[in-house]
């Protein structure tokens, strides 16, 4: 699917997204999912693919009053809904994840959270989180679904079939491609974390 086509979608799908996709189970397990990212208070993070927001109030608990949170999406009806959600502090950017508009080694970490499989260049993706991250930082891919679960949950859908998870020698091989030193995923049943480490200088 293009990504005027992608973008259509979601603007279309944009209003009640959460009430279909976000059970009172399916919530109860995110802030095990920000726990994991380990965010610091006062960070920097970017919501990449942020959708209607989902996650930006547990950020927002993670990174405190003085952190800063960028939620960015391509779905300007998607935005809409995000832009409720922090009392209008998270910085609300409508662009592609393949041309991040932030200046380099800006972020202290990427979340990318139920969105990786839809974008349309992969590589070049891994290439914008590479530029904007701090070295020493990380980039999150997660999903509360592993790789197969996504992959099928996808197919059922004819607008996003296809949208597919990379296999992990993939993932790894497009992160280390963009300049990520060090990769690691875990993967289980409800359950995908895929983490890569922008390497500090010498």
């Amino acid at each position: 699917m293009s990504m005027s086509h992608r973008q259509e979608f979601f603007n279309r799908h944009a209003s009640g997204w959460e009430d279909r996709n976000y059970s009172p189970e399916i919530r109860s397990r995110l802030p095990e999912l920000i726990r994991a990212f380990a965010l610091q208070p006062g960070a920097r993070v970017l919501d990449v693919g942020c959708g209607t927001g989902v996650l930006i109030p547990y950020l927002r608990e993670a990174v405190g009053a003085d952190g800063q949170i960028v939620a960015l999406d391509l779905s300007a009806e998607m935005l809409k809904e995000a832009a409720r959600k922090d009392d209008g502090r998270a910085l609300i950017v409508k662009a592609p994840a393949e041309e991040l508009p932030l200046i380099d080694e800006y972020l202290d970490a990427i979340v990318c959270f139920s969105a990786f499989p839809h974008f349309g260049d992969k590589q070049k993706v891994a290439h914008e989180f590479f530029r904007t991250l701090r070295p020493g930082r990380l980039a999150f891919v997660a999903h509360l679904g592993a790789r197969e679960e996504i992959n099928a949950h996808h197919n059922r859908h004819p607008a996003v079939a296809g949208d597919h998870m990379p296999c992990p020698i993939g993932m790894k091989t497009i992160f280390a491609a963009a300049g990520f030193s060090r990769t690691h995923l875990e993967e289980r049943p409800g359950w995908y974390l895929f983490t890569a480490e922008k390497e500090k200088r010498p």
